[in-house]
């Protein structure tokens, strides 16, 4: 009987954290294509359609990265993301995107790409804050890299001869060098991938978070299953990787 009792008590409290969950605050940077301050945008658009189908009405806060993954973990906000796995949340089960890291190349620097050891040797340059782990060691500890206010300002460099070469997320790269295609010889440079992984949503480390959790992989679920080829055509639409995430 006591057993009983403890099981419908967690079952009551779970229910009852379920239904105050009336609204989620959402903490995370602008990003062009992905999180746009007019509300459109990939990232925007799926949080949309998850709350919608749980009828949550969304509170979204336009934090720097670092500030909405510390909100999160300190249950500021209850969702940012992606983030590569991490045991600092409770993350999605359903991967929010397929990370592909790009490095751009002056032309005649590189025979043969082996990753990040090609780019010992050069200078780099990215946006400032930028920053990628390559088996666990954050990229800045393993390269010649300059931070920049921006990432026009920085491609530009490489474009001018003042860095050999500008490392970026490929879909965030290949905006600002559509952007700027006329000003530059695209003959003269070279993409190569650095490193694809794949980026989860993240949720704080409670109850509340659980739930809200399980809620977003809920709609997600229902998402891929009503909508899959319309979920890809939109990752393609920006240059974003669609991790086409098998369920269970």
């Amino acid at each position: 009987m006591r057993a009983l009792l403890i099981v419908l008590g967690l079952c009551i409290f779970s229910s009852s954290v379920m239904a105050e969950i009336k609204e989620i605050r959402w903490a995370t940077p602008e990003w062009v294509d992905f999180t746009d301050k007019d509300g459109s945008g990939l990232y925007s658009q799926i949080v949309e359609y998850v709350a919608m189908d749980a009828g949550i009405k969304v509170i979204r806060e336009d934090v720097p990265w670092e500030r909405a993954l510390d909100m999160v973990r300190n249950s500021q906000a209850d969702m940012t993301g992606g983030e590569p796995p991490s045991d600092l949340y409770y993350q999605s089960k359903t991967p929010i995107v397929k990370n592909v890291e790009s490095v751009l190349v002056r032309r005649g620097l590189v025979t043969d790409w082996h990753g990040v050891d090609t780019l010992k040797e050069l200078r780099g340059v990215s946006y400032l804050g930028y920053d990628v782990f390559i088996d666990g060691e954050n990229l800045i500890n393993l390269v010649s890299l300059m931070g920049v206010q921006d990432r026009e300002a920085a491609i530009t460099m490489v474009f001018q001869g003042r860095a050999d070469y500008f490392i970026d997320n490929n879909g965030q790269m290949m905006e600002v060098y559509e952007r700027l295609q006329g000003t530059f010889d695209p003959e003269e440079f070279q993409i190569f991938t650095l490193t694809e992984s794949l980026l989860y949503m993240c949720f704080p480390k409670t109850e509340r978070g659980r739930e809200i959790r399980d809620l977003f992989d809920r709609g997600m679920k229902k998402m891929y299953d009503e909508r899959r080829e319309e979920l890809r055509a939109m990752y393609r639409s920006i240059g974003a990787g669609f991790p086409d995430h098998q369920f269970d």
